[in-house]
């Protein structure tokens, strides 16, 4: 025990000390929070005092207190936090003072014109006016009052059928003013919604009501502690809970309660109301006169919802409040690949380049005769290297998972032949030829450990892989060009069968697509005559006696009986493609054949 006195006493002469050897700073500014540090609600407070503070006096200094008093008896405390004041900052010049929340307020307000006379003195994150706080030397308050019409029309605007609201709160830690605020509200509802009052959050038969509620239904929580149901003070301890056995959205006034189980709504931003703390003591200091109590100001409300509970009450973007912000969204492809996205905006980088440097040398050289020529033959160029862009990006995957080049070549061509036999036309049968390449692209979000895995997948390992037809079509999503449309249309759906068993969605018969499933033939088809890491290549006879077997389950029955009927042109086709000399031969066929549906296809 005296150790430990020994210990704060040490530290306290140290905190003074270092205080008064710094008091040549102009100015100093002390910060006093009613909550701990770690509570959201603070944090953002703090965040919002510091940044003005850095933005207008970067050379002065602030000092910040933490009361926790929620966890403290506020009686016995009272005289100890103003003892460890005077003792620390009795002489130490303070420029101005912010004290937030209203348990802290009250207790400062007892001593603060004995330790900090004439100090200016702004109290944010107020609930109530009391005469108290009326006839103390405070210079201002910032009160926080939610925003109960922002939300209701946010409300209706996601719900225009909502019918009624539940507002649930508890008098025995939450004050008459938040609660009367909601009351006042009705003048804006009126006869358009219902709105009910519980005073109970802890009453089972009440949570067991929230567990029923209708569709139209929504529930609006008045933040409290849920002290009065466990010892300790757990902040959000009740948005949790109710969010759990609830089957309707909540809606909050305050945005440390977004994040924890509720949707959100129009929330007072903590961050802004820290800003406009420090504005209003710097106005104080300059010897300007701010309001004394404001109870609105610039940016004090955001609409904040939490992406993942939109995601459980099938709320879209596009139905929320304009200016809306998002918490807990998963990062896009892109924004989770940002290599990825990089190598692909260099490599069209260096294809423009490339494209600007063919042009200057071709108009220097004189080589085009007419403007017409010069055109045709610039766009023929390019599309000859995206086409080689989109077979060297489809190789690539390929290789990652140790199949030969050669697999999206036959794919390819193998796609377009099968489409010409079932009557596609020519310039779509090209357009399949083009896309099919980028069937697997998704496989480049896989990990190698996985994709080149000798074994057996285990049922983790094959839901990783199976994943890659959705990320084929997030990848692919950014062009509404024919080409890239039919691309990501065969990367996610290739692997649907004809029975409904496949993935991502089991669609079933002709509702998957004609191009994903001309790929499924001839993509099994390749795969099984090739040496994977997983197995060896299979005979021809063992193959055919296969895909026979799977007609009408695996593959489209029209389908798989025109490939059987064509085999011999099939085999003919998939053997020459390890032939150099015969595989340019078939493209310069191919491509003097369909020139002009080429030319059409970007």
């Amino acid at each position: 025990m005296k150790n430990k006195i020994l210990l704060i006493t040490s530290y306290l002469f140290l905190s003074i000390m270092q205080i008064q050897a710094a008091d040549h700073v102009r100015d100093r500014f002390l910060v006093i929070h009613t909550f701990s540090h770690n509570f959201e609600w603070t944090k953002n407070i703090q965040q919002g005092i510091q940044e003005v503070l850095d933005k207008e006096y970067p050379n002065a200094l602030i000092n910040t207190e933490y009361m926790d008093i929620k966890t403290l008896d506020i009686t016995d405390f009272d005289m100890t936090f103003k003892e460890y004041l005077k003792r620390k900052y009795g002489h130490t010049n303070i420029t101005g003072i912010i004290i937030c929340d209203d348990p802290g307020l009250q207790s400062f307000i007892k001593y603060k014109d004995e330790i900090f006379p004439d100090i200016p003195v702004v109290a944010c994150g107020i609930n109530r006016l009391t005469d108290e706080y009326k006839l103390s030397s405070i210079d201002s308050f910032i009160f926080e009052r939610a925003d109960i019409i922002g939300s209701y029309r946010g409300l209706l605007q996601l719900n225009p059928q909502l019918n009624s609201i539940h507002v649930v709160y508890n008098s025995l830690n939450v004050t008459y003013e938040i609660f009367t605020s909601y009351r006042d509200s009705q003048t804006f509802v009126g006869d358009r919604l219902n709105v009910n009052y519980y005073d109970n959050y802890f009453d089972s038969d009440l949570q067991l009501k929230f567990s029923t509620l209708g569709k139209n239904e929504v529930i609006y929580l008045i933040p409290s502690s849920g002290k009065d149901r466990i010892d300790s003070f757990h902040f959000c301890y009740l948005e949790r809970e109710l969010s759990l056995n609830s089957n309707v959205p909540i809606i909050v006034g305050w945005d440390y309660q977004v994040g924890n189980g509720v949707l959100g709504g129009s929330v007072i931003d903590s961050i802004q109301m820290g800003r406009q703390s420090m504005k209003t003591l710097l106005h104080l200091t300059r010897g300007e006169k701010p309001k004394r109590f404001i109870y609105k100001y610039d940016g004090m409300y955001k609409h904040l919802y939490d992406y993942q509970v939109m995601k459980r009450f099938g709320i879209e973007e596009k139905q929320l409040p304009e200016g809306s912000q998002l918490i807990n969204r998963p990062p896009s492809y892109f924004e989770s690949h940002p290599m990825f996205v990089s190598i692909v905006s260099f490599s069209f980088f260096v294809l423009i380049i490339v494209f600007i440097s063919y042009y200057r040398q071709l108009k220097k050289q004189k080589i085009i005769v007419s403007q017409k020529q010069k055109i045709l033959t610039l766009r023929e160029g390019y599309l000859d290297s995206q086409v080689e862009m989109i077979e060297t990006l489809g190789e690539l995957i390929e290789k990652r998972s140790h199949e030969t080049s050669s697999h999206v070549k036959r794919v390819a061509y193998l796609a377009a032949l099968l489409a010409e036999k079932s009557g596609i036309s020519e310039k779509e049968a090209k357009i399949l030829e083009l896309a099919s390449p980028m069937h697997d692209i998704g496989k480049i979000a896989v990990p190698d450990h996985i994709l080149q895995k000798k074994g057996a997948l285990t049922k983790e390992e094959f839901e990783i892989i199976k994943n890659h037809t959705v990320q084929g079509f997030e990848i692919l999503n950014n062009s509404n060009h024919r080409l890239f449309e039919v691309a990501r249309t065969i990367a996610y759906s290739h692997h649907e069968n004809w029975d409904g068993t496949g993935y991502p969605l089991g669609l079933k018969g002709e509702e998957i697509p004609i191009e994903a499933r001309i790929t499924r033939v001839v993509d099994v088809f390749d795969a099984l005559l090739s040496k994977r890491p997983y197995k060896k290549a299979w005979h021809f006879d063992d193959v055919m006696v296969y895909m026979k077997k799977e007609r009408g389950s695996l593959f489209d029955p029209t389908l798989l009986d025109l490939f059987v009927a064509n085999i011999s042109e099939i085999i003919e086709t998939y053997w020459g493609l390890e032939d150099p000399e015969y595989y340019e031969a078939l493209v310069l066929q191919r491509k003097v054949k369909n020139i002009n549906p080429v030319i059409d296809l970007i």
